[in-house]
């Protein structure tokens, strides 16, 4: 509902509002210009009587619009024709990745994603609903911003496609399929490129930081494979452009590149970004994928249904250009749950909640939301650590999963400057996906750890004394386990 009033009349108003219910202000920040203040909900006394209020507001002369409120969600994104888990027509990589179980608790709801990519179907019925097209700009242009229908639009329609397709009941779900998408294109199609291709994706990632805070994006998504080079941040004013993002809080994810090649310079740089390689439906490190130690996660980028422009779809994408866009979803889920993560502390997170892959942590949204939300509040850790069974001089520890979903909680106690290894061994045989986690001894903070196989081992120096905090938990698996402790002097 939106007012523009005169002192006797807002004095009419305020007695009729009063009279229909509780009246709250539409933005939550306050230190707005007046022009948004001005928007208002009413949250009736009756429901029943809203086609009486609307008519009594609508007749007001200090109302100029008066509008119903849609409390309604949309369609299960389950019920999308393409979600499933036949391979390759089906979207089976949402179920691998733990995404269906994660949209229990995060939708992307209120996250939003600038993408930078060379163009965009806006139109596609999988796009649309959640694509912010008023706020697109062509980067490759700079004295034609505005339009940015002349680019490749297959690539930058598939791949915002695997992050934000809408849950409408046709066609495919995104993972993030409530996320609202800002898309930047960063080259055209038809030669008439005014800058360097690294200037235009520079100045997308910095625009995209520096907006008002009511606009910017929670994420930035640069879709951008750079052959026999690596990663965007090979070329140093792209390095400080992600930096500057970092710096603002931002979150951002990148693809590893399709060049087979390690990615020594990104190495030797930590800008805080995540960087995304691409594995196999095994979960391992596909051939083409570039690699290297600065790889935070893997995700599918073989085989992926995504759309296509004109309202299609095709089932044989592939390349970082798809496992990027389905990790910087679960990163838009994650931020949802838990918008106070820092970019290094989110990080930390997605990796620590991965399931081992082959060579590389696997993205594992299920877990990755959980862990997003470890600590949020000043209560969501008190029953985490109430729960913990004291390790009190314990160097082996024996216990059982009952059933999928268990998990087991020990606390110990550690004075500081020791290195305590911690490994995880099956008496029985082994059980299926099972994990370990060091939380600090706020009982919110995952350690990143010196050494860790993402299954069963885990080093870490404690530098500082403490309590701390271990977790084992059971994904589809029961059984027994057995945890040996060992410590170590610096």
């Amino acid at each position: 509902m939106r007012s523009e009033s005169r002192p006797k009349e807002a004095a009419d108003l305020a007695d009729l509002l009063r009279e229909l219910g509780e009246v709250r202000p539409c933005f939550w920040d306050q230190d707005l210009p007046v022009a948004l203040k001005r928007h208002v909900q009413l949250r009736l006394r009756d429901a029943n009587a809203r086609a009486e209020a609307l008519e009594l507001l609508r007749e007001h002369p200090a109302i100029t619009s008066a509008l119903p409120g849609n409390l309604s969600r949309p369609a299960s994104p389950l019920t999308e024709p393409l979600v499933g888990t036949q391979r390759p027509a089906k979207q089976w990589y949402l179920e691998h990745m733990g995404v269906t179980r994660a949209w229990a608790r995060a939708s992307g709801r209120g996250v939003r994603v600038a993408v930078i990519d060379l163009g965009f179907d806006l139109l596609h019925p999988d796009l649309a609903p959640n694509v912010l097209s008023h706020l697109g700009r062509d980067f490759a242009n700079p004295s034609d911003q505005d339009d940015i229908s002349d680019g490749d639009t297959s690539h930058g329609t598939a791949s915002t496609s695997l992050l934000a397709a809408a849950a409408d009941g046709t066609g495919m779900a995104g993972v993030a399929y409530e996320c609202e998408v800002i898309p930047y294109q960063w080259r055209t199609n038809v030669n008439t490129d005014e800058v360097p291709f690294e200037t235009a994706i520079a100045n997308a990632i910095v625009h995209a930081a520096s907006l008002p805070s009511l606009l910017r994006p929670h994420v930035i998504l640069p879709v951008i494979q750079i052959y026999q080079r690596g990663s965007i941040e090979f070329y140093p004013v792209l390095r400080d452009a992600v930096s500057f993002a970092v710096e603002q809080g931002i979150h951002v994810v990148l693809p590893a590149g399709n060049s087979a090649m390690h990615l020594g310079r990104e190495r030797n740089y930590d800008t805080g970004s995540i960087i995304v390689g691409a594995s196999t439906q095994q979960d391992a490190l596909t051939d083409w994928s570039n690699y290297g130690e600065r790889i935070d996660v893997v995700a599918p980028g073989d085989q992926v249904v995504a759309a296509t422009p004109g309202g299609g779809h095709i089932q044989n994408f592939w390349g970082t250009s798809a496992a990027s866009p389905l990790t910087a979803g679960v990163v838009a889920l994650m931020v949802e749950r838990n918008p106070n993560l820092d970019p290094r502390e989110l990080r930390s997170r997605l990796r620590a909640s991965a399931r081992i892959g082959v060579g590389y942590p696997a993205v594992d949204a299920e877990r990755a939301v959980e862990l997003a939300n470890l600590g949020r509040g000043p209560d969501d850790h008190m029953e985490f650590l109430a729960g913990a069974t004291p390790l009190v001089g314990a160097l082996e520890i024996d216990g059982r999963l009952e059933r999928s979903g268990d998990e087991d909680v020990f606390s110990f106690r550690s004075p500081g400057n020791e290195t305590q290894v911690f490994r995880l061994t099956f008496p029985s045989g082994a059980i299926g996906d099972v994990t370990l986690d060091l939380v600090g001894r706020d009982g919110k903070t995952v350690l990143r750890p010196w050494d860790r196989d993402y299954a069963t081992y885990v080093r870490f120096p404690f530098s500082n004394p403490g309590m701390y905090y271990l977790r084992v938990r059971g994904r589809l698996t029961s059984g027994h386990y057995r945890i040996t402790r060992e410590i170590r002097s610096p």
